[in-house]
């Protein structure tokens, strides 16, 4: 593989969802983003809520999806994320994601942090945030 480049793999529940050569990636972590070259040292972390992006080989675009929850390691000049939620702006069925986002808030604000239910809903906010994030919205 040449130097300038490296291969991307994103693996869902669901299975493969993407695999590509990529020559940049920058991916939320629970600390922060961090942005991934070729010839990158060994890396491997948790995966935060927000915006995954990635610049494909032989292009001047940047592709944007929203990530969240998940594990990534970087070895041998390919980049392999394990996600729970991946989706691209083009996929976001809004009318949902808007009336999702209420009831989530509903639940977070109504329920102790102590019930499970409180991290479900926390979880799927959280979600709902990254999706935020690749929309522009505030």
């Amino acid at each position: 593989m040449s130097s300038d480049v490296f291969s991307l793999k994103i693996f869902t529940p669901a299975g493969l969802l993407l695999e590509d050569k990529v020559t940049s990636v920058t991916l939320p972590s629970l600390n922060g983003e961090i942005g991934i070259l070729p010839q990158h040292a060994k890396y491997a972390g948790l995966l935060g809520a927000g915006v995954f992006q990635y610049s494909p080989a032989g292009s001047s675009e940047t592709k944007r999806l929203a990530i969240a929850d998940g594990f990534c390691t970087f070895e041998n000049d390919t980049l392999t994320l394990l996600t729970d939620f991946a989706v691209a702006a083009d996929n976001v069925d809004r009318n949902s994601y808007g009336r999702d986002r209420d009831s989530l808030q509903k639940a977070v604000d109504s329920t102790s942090t102590y019930e499970p239910a409180w991290q479900v809903a926390h979880d799927g906010l959280s979600r709902i945030q990254a999706v935020d994030r690749l929309l522009g919205v505030h």
